[in-house]
């Protein structure tokens, strides 16, 4: 269904006309979703409802299963809204990783502790989320109490769920500790994951170790303690070999050691041992930061190659939760029902039907006293869902008229938020239902001006008028406001008679 700026306006369904806020929208209403990215999907369903009868239809079988299982379904919600946002992670993981793929010069400090912390929200949330699935709701699907090909389709692995995530994070587990690394900022593989990392290291640790052994060394040869010759040394300069002046009395000292700092009480040294030995170590650090960086970006690249992997499994929770949002408002609403969808043909005598027993506006309704009514536009005349007797056509435009007041914005408003609703695939504010599906929705409420464009009310009024006559179809659903009350009262009248004669005659749709 093509819903455009207009109509998502006029109807309030994603944002009010008091405050452009979301409170007291059809978004609002509907939105029970427990992820972020669900509720984006959402939002997304609710501007482009579904025309094929046999989608909805499949919609409208996966909310009633989900209705009947709400309260089993409490722990799985609970564990969902604990999701990070795993659509917008893996978004931006994925564009880092293209944007440095070829990028020679990345350094691991390039990238910063942010950007790997992000890594590991995602690895735990995808972590969750697969688990949430298999132990939440791929047992339900398998037991037959979660029926339907799209509840199939979202919970079962190897249906709609991606098989193989669980695997892959396993994987990736093994390679490196996720706390650690999401403490650190840092990734460190582990033992055996990358070899150049692994030979860098164990290069390090040999210097290490040869630094310590001329440690012993130097005190073996002053007749000292090996307690009594320690390293200093900060950033630059290190393993200064630190010794007391009082034990240095006496001591043979040799000429070719280098005094590289002292104080009153200590002095201390680098050998040429020492020196060559701290060179080395320079150039081991930078080895082992290489090979960290160069393991730090094959990570990303690792992760990366699994997008399509990720994002189908987020996608198919996803959906879950947008179904789960519609199944839960659907019953959390009182008076709300399962309308009945038709294709347009014999049935309806070929033409768009809309009827409507005991409907009601989704919102204005709470805490009134609002009087339920009926709605019926095209079809054959069988008594039906509001419908006249007689077996005549029902006559596919309908005239509101009343006093100020009276509810007639409301009436309309309220067919047509019923239309979206049942071809979102949720349940309806009313007693019965049953329509065709329309393929969009043209309004012409209210009245605007724009006067930085220079437009008057009357112009505006006519643009949007134009724009319907131009874009609507036999199947659309056309919802028209006090047509004509911009300008003087017969030219009103006859632009409204205009209108609705071409609408009704000649393009045969629902206003």
């Amino acid at each position: 269904m093509a819903l455009d700026a207009q109509a998502l306006s006029n109807l309030e369904i994603l944002s009010n006309s008091a405050d452009g806020g979301r409170r007291g929208t059809l978004l609002d209403t509907l939105d029970r979703t427990c992820t972020l990215w669900g509720g984006r999907a959402l939002r997304g369903w609710l501007c482009r409802p579904l025309v094929d009868v046999d989608a909805i239809e499949l919609r409208q079988e996966a909310v009633g299963c989900l209705i009947e299982v709400q309260s089993e379904l409490e722990p799985c919600r609970r564990e969902l809204r604990k999701l990070p946002d795993l659509e917008r992670l893996l978004a931006r993981i994925h564009a880092l990783s293209i944007a440095r793929a070829d990028d020679g010069a990345t350094f691991y400090a390039d990238v910063g502790a942010k950007r790997v912390r992000e890594l590991l929200s995602t690895l735990l949330g995808l972590e969750k989320l697969e688990r949430t699935v298999r132990t939440h709701l791929a047992p339900r699907v398998a037991a037959g109490e979660l029926k339907g090909p799209l509840l199939a389709h979202c919970c079962s692995p190897g249906a709609g769920f991606p098989e193989g995530v669980r695997e892959a994070l396993d994987e990736l587990r093994r390679e490196f500790d996720w706390e650690a690394a999401l403490e650190s900022g840092r990734v460190v593989p582990g033992l055996g994951v990358s070899e150049a990392y692994d030979a860098a290291v164990e290069g390090e640790r040999e210097l290490l170790q040869a630094a310590e052994d001329e440690r012993l060394r130097v005190a073996t040869s002053l007749g000292l303690k090996a307690s009594q010759v320690t390293f200093h040394g900060g950033a630059k300069e290190t393993h200064q070999l630190e010794i007391a002046d009082v034990l240095l009395k006496g001591k043979p000292v040799s000429s070719k050691w280098q005094i590289m700092s002292s104080t009153m009480f200590v002095k201390r040294y680098w050998t040429s041992e020492m020196r060559a030995v701290v060179a080395q170590m320079e150039e081991a650090k930078a080895a082992v930061e290489a090979a960290l960086t160069a393991e730090h970006r094959e990570l990303f690249k690792r992760f990366a190659a699994k997008h399509a992997l990720w994002s189908r499994a987020v996608r198919c929770v996803g959906e879950f939760d947008c179904l789960q949002s519609l199944a839960f408002a659907s019953s959390a609403i009182p008076g709300l029902t399962r309308p009945k969808l038709l294709r347009r043909g014999e049935a309806t005598g070929n033409k768009p039907l809309f009827r409507v027993e005991g409907g009601f506006h989704l919102l204005a309704h709470r805490g009134t006293s609002f009087v339920p009514n009926d709605m019926a536009l095209g079809g054959v005349q069988d008594g039906s869902c509001g419908s006249a007797e007689g077996g005549g056509e029902e006559p596919v435009a309908a005239i509101v008229t009343g006093p100020n007041m009276g509810g007639k914005s409301t009436l309309l408003r309220q067919t047509a938020l019923l239309a979206v609703m049942a071809q979102l695939g949720c349940h309806v504010p009313a007693a019965s239902a049953e329509l065709t599906p329309a393929d969009a929705i043209f309004t012409r409420v209210g009245a605007n001006d724009k006067i930085l464009a220079g437009h008057s009310t009357f112009r505006v009024e006519l643009e949007e008028t134009s724009a319907v006559l131009a874009g609507a179809t036999v199947d659309s659903l056309v919802i028209l406001d006090e047509l004509g009350r911009g300008t003087a009262t017969f030219d009103g009248m006859a632009i409204a008679h205009a209108v609705l004669e071409r609408l009704g005659h000649n393009v045969g749709c629902r206003t």
